[in-house]
Parts: C-alpha cells; structure tokens; sequence
C-alpha cells in the first residue's frame, strides 16, 4: 500500500463544489463519490484579528501539516528559515523512523534534503539548489532562479536558466514541459497580459511533469508534491472571475491605471475564465494520479486553507510591490553581517549573526516610518533571523515623493520610489486567506469513509500515519483519535 498526497495550496472548497457541480471537475467528483472529504480548520487563530491574514501564512499553517504541531510549537513563520529545530518531526521523517520509504517534490519550508529519501527536492525558496537524486539539481536551479528573477538582471542569467532547463530535459523533465516553459517569453510577447498570467502555471507543470517520472521510477511508500498555481490565480483574479460580488468602485490601486470602472471591468474581463483553466488542469492532474496508483493504494487531496474574496476597494489593500536595493538600504540603516533574502519579496528574511544582532536590528527597523506614522516593516525574529513584511499605505502608494523616516534618527530620510518599486500593469489581491481548508481522500477499489466531518490541520500528520498503521507521535496533541475507515 503506497499514500500519494497532492498538495493544492488554498484551493477554495466553494469553487471545488462550484466547478463539480457543472461537470467540469469529474476526477474531483470521483474523488467526492468514492472517496471522503473533511473541512480542516487552523488552530489558534480568529477571523477578527488584523494579522489573521498573516498567521495563516502558508508557511505557518503547511508547517503544521507536516509536523502535526501548532505554529507556537514549530516556530515557524517564514521562507529560507532554519528548520533544524524540527528535524525528525515531519511527517516523512516519522515514516522513515518507522522503516517507510518518502519523496518529498516543493513542500513549503522543507529545506534541507534527507539522504536517505527516494527523491526530495525542497520548496523553490530553499537556501541552496540541494536535492536528492542529484539528477534533479538542474531543475531546482531553473526553479530558484525563478523565485529570485527579480533581483537578478541581464540576459547572462536567463541564458543560464534556460541552461539548466535543457540539462534537465530527457532525463528529469519531458521535451513538452520544456518547451511549454521556454515558450512563455514568445507567448507573451504576443499575447500580452493575458498570456503573462499564466507564468503562474510554468512551475506547476515543471513540478507535475518531472513528479511524475521520479515517481513511477522510484515507487515510494509515501509521496507529497506541492502545488501553487490556484492559490495564485485566486488572489488575483477572484474580482475578474465573479465581478458581481464585488463593488463596482475603484480601489486606490484602480485609480493608478483606469479613469472609470467600465475601463477596468472590460481589460478584467480578459482574466474571468483563470480561476476555472486552473481548477480544470488540476483535476486532470488528479485523473493522472488516480491512473498512476495501484490497486488499495491511497491518493490524499490537501490545501492547508482557503481563501475567500476581499473587495480592494473596502476590505484589503494588497498591490503588488517589491523592496529592491535592500542591502544598500540597510547598509544606510547601520545594520551589518546581514545576509538579505529577497524570494518572497516585499517580505524579506534577514539571516543575522547571532540571534543578540537580531535583536539589536530588529529595534532599529522598528523605528522606520512613513509620514503618517506608520510602520514600514512588520518584523518578527527567531533566533538570528529576522521576518520583515513590507507595509504600504495607500497614501504613500500614490506619492511618488514619499519618504522613509526613522523616528529616532533626525539625519534618515531615504525616498521611498528609490526602494519601493510598483507593478506597472493593475495586480492586486482581490482575494485572500479563509482558515477553512480541504482534506480529501480516496482509495483505489475500495471506498473510504471518515468518522468526522471537520478537523485541525494539526491532524493530518496523525492522520496519514494512521494510514501505515502507525501511532500518533508525542507531539501529536491535537490528534482526536482514528479518523479513516
């Protein structure tokens, strides 16, 4: 008996049903028939709370789901964070102390790679291109340098990125994903915003294509690959998708690039059908696992949480941003020995060198302000690093002029524009996270049934354990007994 768990990063519960329920979604509907789905729910955390958004971070709430504990037992809350406080609780490796075979294909903050796997290759924020086989360090190339594309200018790098894609075609990755993924430039170029939407999918279809040849090759008792494409389109294209639940006003962000709503809603209206491509190309990614598995072998359908719809005009203001020349900015600031990780830009993780300069870096970043009085970053610390979250006022969004003031420091006063750069095309959230998740499960000849309808995310772990017929673990607390049958 072998688990293969698919992870869907926030896929929403209401298009599942929404999607199904016109037929457009007929492996999911297998799934729903034969098998059982449970709403998962995020320990710890309140609708009301301002930083709900942030404390389900998937960073946070996916850690949960790999280790079975809460976010203020495992810690952590952000990319490129150092993780050897937790190894040996994941859930692989609790698999692996108990004689199970694992790979492990993109799961958030899972750097660094075990030897012992059949195959691991860590999430596409991991510090370094570190895999196992070795086979796949091409690949995990390509895919960092797409998490730091930004940051990096020149044709030298995309030249070398297309490099690592060609080393890894026909032995990792199929001629058709490689040349689906190198054809997105030229795509673009011809089809504009429309076609460059879609780089949300390249990752997506590297990951299923090379997943599924290290998988058939390799066999293991349990195997999770992570997926990212819906969460994207959600957040970006939920106003474009259903423009009836939404005010038909102009957030602040509409106003940089349309005069009128009509403006808006006709260059939307080139966007509506994302949400369902996304949904429909991963239901035939379902099709391809339940094809793949042998008989009594158990596929399990995650997303850690959802999302919902937030109207930008009212509810969220959320466009899209990047903090660039962050070395030289904090250089300026008087922070040294600091090592700057751009990945997940506007939040940056700072690596410090001891968890005293941390501390120490952290109150001179707290004292960063824009003219309004508010804060610049949102910084946490673990240890020696810092988690720095990047907060734009609408007012400051507007100002080309706006400046960046410490409070303690009469001789700072950085221009904002210098730093801050703004998407140049209308992007921003119309969508963002619900603590309700999925957990769907389905076996192959034969049918599955749940003893409960709603559970924490804290446990899955326990959950797929109890699929090998193992025991919770100690740090398993949440875990309220046998939930399959």
């Amino acid at each position: 008996m072998a688990v293969l768990f698919l992870e869907i990063n926030e896929a929403s519960s209401y298009f599942v049903e929404k999607f199904t329920a016109t037929g457009k979604l007929p492996n999911f509907a297998r799934v729903l028939g034969d098998g059982t789905a449970v709403r998962t729910h995020i320990p710890d955390v309140s609708a009301g709370d301002p930083r709900f958004t942030r404390n389900t971070s998937p960073w946070i709430v996916w850690s949960s789901v790999y280790t079975g504990m809460r976010s203020n037992a495992h810690e952590l809350i952000g990319f490129g964070q150092d993780t050897s406080h937790l190894m040996g609780r994941y859930v692989w490796d609790a698999l692996a102390q108990a004689g199970r075979s694992y790979g492990v294909f993109g799961s958030l903050v899972s750097f660094p790679p075990r030897p012992e796997a059949r195959f691991y290759v860590p999430d596409s924020l991991a510090s370094t291109p570190d895999c196992v086989p070795e086979a796949l360090r091409p690949l995990q190339r390509f895919f960092l340098f797409g998490a730091h594309h930004y940051s990096q200018t020149g044709w030298t790098a995309f030249v070398r990125a297309g490099l690592d894609l060609l080393c890894a075609t026909g032995t990792v990755l199929s001629v058709n994903a490689a040349a689906r993924t190198l054809s997105q430039i030229p795509l673009e170029l011809i089809g504009g915003g429309t076609a460059k939407a879609d780089r949300a999918m390249v990752h997506s279809i590297l990951t299923a294509d090379a997943f599924e040849r290290i998988y058939r090759k390799t066999r293991p008792d349990f195997a999770t690959v992570h997926f990212n494409h819906i969460a994207y389109f959600q957040h970006r294209y939920w106003r474009a998708s259903e423009p009836e639940r939404f005010s038909r006003d102009l957030s602040s962000t509409d106003r940089r690039f349309y005069r009128t709503v009509t403006e808006r809603e006709r260059d939307e209206a080139g966007y509506a059908d994302k949400i369902e491509r996304a949904y429909v190309w991963t239901d035939q990614l379902v099709g391809l696992a339940m094809d793949t598995l042998s008989n009594d072998d158990i596929l399990v359908i995650g997303s850690a949480l959802g999302q919902r719809p937030y109207d930008p005009v009212s509810e969220i203001h959320n466009p899209v941003i990047r903090f660039e020349n962050a070395d030289r900015f904090f250089q300026r600031l008087g922070l040294t020995k600091v090592h700057v990780h751009y990945e997940m830009n506007p939040d940056l993780t700072l690596d410090c060198a001891s968890s005293e300069d941390a501390a120490r870096h952290a109150a001179v970043i707290g004292g960063l302000e824009w003219s309004d009085g508010s804060s610049v970053f949102f910084c946490q610390q673990r240890r020696q690093q810092l988690f720095l979250e990047l907060i734009l006022p609408p007012a400051a969004e507007h100002d080309r002029n706006a400046t960046i003031r410490h409070r303690d420091r009469a001789d700072f006063a950085e221009r904002a524009h210098d730093y801050v750069w703004q998407s140049e095309t209308n992007e921003q959230s119309t969508a963002h996270h619900a603590e309700e998740g999925l957990f769907m499960v389905w076996r192959k000849g034969q049918k599955i049934q749940t003893s409960r309808q709603d559970i924490l995310v804290t446990e899955i772990a326990p959950a797929l354990l109890e699929l090998f017929r193992l025991d919770p673990c100690e740090w398993h607390r949440d875990y309220a007994g046998r939930l399959l049958t």
